[in-house]
């Protein structure tokens, strides 16, 4: 079986053929490789990076790139064959560098360098592994609370569901909304509660209603397609100074996860420092000591009752706040309860528990259009005036409309997908023709020209 050439043994092969006198079967047997391959392979090294004859070497001329191929780089860790390796199958760095024949320092940089490419690794003890049926979590450390900044008038934004990567988006309706709410309602903080991309293999025909570049080649391939819709959540996504946006995935985003392994929020979070990462379908965030603010991402569709949903959130909401009450010893918290994945709006004040569905931001889809539904395209502001205790006063709430513009994503740059790696494939150049020496070994003698070129019995 063959075996494909390894960067040592490159790097070895250069350096023998340049700065030694040893012949092409003194070589191979020093390398530990068949005389003609050895041959094949010094060809097919000097055509493609350019190296000089060892003459030529010895004289100075293309010493620099030869001294760079004798210098092997760090072998590349391959994304899919890692993906494949810790996909729901926790290894230790050990075992890994066995798997992939490199030290652990090369295999900790790997692994950190996955992870600020928003890979969803996750550590168990000394070993590690990329679970794709479990939501990632996120250890969220907010100081203080949201009215410690604001005083007792506390204006919050909501853009939910903005499905980056579908053809049904609607990004010029948000950074609309976000511009309205910054400059007139003094908004600080947008909440965003899930499905930031559209996703990738969630249901049957999604590939018919993604952005051309954002469906994936292939299941081998599909980290590319994941990282264009991340980075079309990016575009879409509005940086203003003194904003920032709190993320949390949805089931959408949770698609890329169980396909490749790719966290699009996390990836996006971990480039913006306006951007705080929240973690997938729960996240509690502090208006006030005395009062919770909850992003939830639901499951299930959309009941005939709109408010049905949300009321199921907010009781067990109440539930869990009285059962923490009761623990302590002291009053519960007063809870909002905002809402993403359905698509509605809706607003339920029914005090000390708010519950609000703030609509969304991707158009009328098949899905919706076969179901004789329509979503409510916009985002919501609410605007809290507080107690001196901490407490809901008021509550303001407005609901920003906006019309659907017909393939808008058309006005946007589409990026192309790109893979992480282009792994190099050694084949054997059909440019190459063969005789056999008077010891019967065959090694190459012609190339391109057909014309034999020797130097110092060794192919030039």
């Amino acid at each position: 079986m063959r075996v494909d050439w390894t960067p040592e043994e490159d790097a070895e092969l250069i350096r023998l053929n340049l700065e030694t006198d040893l012949n092409q079967d003194e070589i191979a047997l020093a390398i530990g490789r068949p005389t003609r391959g050895t041959a094949v392979r010094w060809h097919k090294l000097r055509n493609q990076r350019g190296l000089p004859t060892r003459l030529k070497y010895l004289r100075g001329e293309g010493r620099d790139k030869a001294q760079a191929s004798i210098s092997p780089q760090a072998k590349p860790i391959p994304a899919e064959d890692l993906f494949r390796y810790l996909k729901d199958q926790p290894h230790t760095v050990e075992e890994l560098c066995r798997k992939f024949d490199c030290s652990p320092d090369r295999i900790t940089e790997r692994l950190h360098s996955v992870e600020v490419a928003g890979w969803h690794v996750k550590r168990l003890g000394d070993k590690v592994v990329i679970p794709t049926g479990e939501r990632p979590t996120a250890d969220v450390s907010i100081p203080g609370t949201l009215a410690d900044k604001h005083g007792m008038v506390v204006p919050l934004g909501i853009a939910s569901d903005l499905h980056a990567g579908s053809i049904w988006s609607q990004p010029t309706a948000l950074r609309r909304f976000t511009d309205i709410a910054t400059n007139e309602y003094g908004v600080r903080e947008m909440f965003n509660p899930g499905d930031c991309t559209m996703g990738i293999y969630g249901f049957r025909g999604i590939e018919s209603e993604l952005v051309p570049t954002a469906v994936p080649i292939s299941r081998q391939r599909s980290r590319d397609a994941s990282v264009v819709q991340a980075e079309l959540y990016n575009l879409y996504t509005p940086q203003i100074d003194g904003l920032t946006h709190f993320e949390l995935g949805g089931n959408h985003d949770f698609w890329h996860v169980g396909a490749n392994g790719f966290d699009p929020v996390r990836y996006i979070c971990n480039q913006r420092p306006d951007m705080v990462y929240l973690g997938y379908t729960l996240a509690d965030i502090p208006l006030t000591d005395n009062v919770t603010i909850r992003l939830w991402h639901p499951a299930s569709g959309i009941p005939y009752a709109k408010s049905y949903r949300l009321q199921k959130g907010m009781e067990a909401q109440a539930y869990a706040d009285l059962k923490e009450a009761v623990e302590a010893d002291a009053s519960p918290n007063v809870s909002v309860v905002i809402g993403g994945h359905l698509h509605i709006t809706i607003c339920v004040p029914a005090l000390p528990l708010i519950g609000v569905h703030p609509g969304c931001f991707e158009g009328r889809t098949k899905f919706l259009q076969a179901k004789g539904l329509t979503p409510d395209l916009g985002g919501t502001i609410l605007r809290f005036l507080l107690t001196d205790s901490g407490r809901i006063q008021r509550l303001e709430y407005t609901f920003v409309p906006f019309d659907e513009i017909r393939d808008d994503w058309k006005n946007y740059g589409v990026p192309d997908q790109s893979p992480e790696y282009d792994e190099m494939r050694v084949t054997m150049d059909a440019l190459y023709q063969f005789e056999p020496k008077p010891d019967g070994e065959p090694f190459p003698v012609t190339l391109n020209s057909g014309k034999p070129d020797f130097q110092e019995g060794r192919p030039a």
